[in-house]
């Protein structure tokens, strides 16, 4: 299976969604976050962050200068991804560090310290720890009815395979990684869904699996302090009766 160290991360706004990540994975316990806990007849709820051009930053991946909408979202009755009415956010950051003003995370300096922000008081909550800027990677993993998925974590590797940072998939399936300049390929591991997903994805022509990392899809050329963008999104395949894993991706040995 994996032969690198996921890094921890800690995911993710009063509306029911049909389609935003109804295919996305069942209930994950996302490290950081209070889980196990309720919010408008929601479960699993947990705090999201939203960027400037509404892609999703998990708190692992913020860096100086991001202003993030903080909101919160979870999973209704039917298991589809839906948000709940947030108030009170708030940080334990110093003001030089990061600062909460209303809805809004103000990332002001990198910092070795781990923070926390919090909403609704203190009943839920996220770890961060802020980034010096970088590079940026911004992309989308969906399924085969485009709908976002959301929980699917997203690794990246240098040319000679090294783990180089990774991102988790917000409510609507996007994400948004900081990056190396090193960062060339990368890999969807869909094992935290895998109850409703198989672990593999197609990119461009291609199939890819972390089963069997050899193979790995090519990112565009990062640039440092610059956003990038993946040029299409990352298709997983959900595990519906009646239908049969796809075929394994070429090479890979299965």
């Amino acid at each position: 299976m994996k032969n690198w160290t996921p890094f921890i991360i800690g995911a993710a706004l009063l509306v029911a969604i049909a389609c935003g990540g109804g295919g996305g994975g069942g209930s994950s316990t996302t490290s950081g976050t209070t889980s196990g806990t309720t919010a408008g007849g929601l479960t699993d709820v947990r705090i999201e962050g939203v960027l400037p051009n509404t892609y999703r930053a998990d708190f692992n991946n913020i860096q100086v200068g991001d202003t993030i909408a903080l909101g919160l979202w979870g999973r209704d009755a039917d298991g589809q991804v839906a948000y709940a009415t947030a108030s009170n956010f708030s940080t334990n950051a110093p003001g030089s560090v990061a600062t909460v003003s209303g809805s809004t995370l103000t990332v002001v300096a990198a910092s070795a310290t781990t923070y926390r922000v919090f909403a609704n008081g203190t009943t839920y909550s996220v770890n961060f720890r802020p980034k010096a800027r970088a590079a940026a990677l911004t992309g989308r993993v969906r399924n085969t009815t485009s709908q976002g998925v959301p929980d699917a974590d997203v690794y990246f590797f240098s040319a000679s395979g090294a783990n180089v940072g990774s991102a988790v998939t917000g409510s609507d399936g996007t994400f948004r990684a900081v990056l190396p300049t090193t960062a060339r390929t990368f890999l969807v591991d869909l094992g935290d869904i895998s109850t409703r997903y198989y672990n593999q994805f197609g990119f461009g022509p291609s199939e890819y699996s972390v089963i069997c990392p050899a193979n790995k899809a090519n990112l565009p050329t990062l640039v440092s302090g610059s956003t990038v963008a993946l040029s299409g999104n990352a298709v997983v395949y959900r595990k519906v009766s009646g239908t049969t894993p796809p075929p394994p991706p070429p090479d890979c040995g299965l």
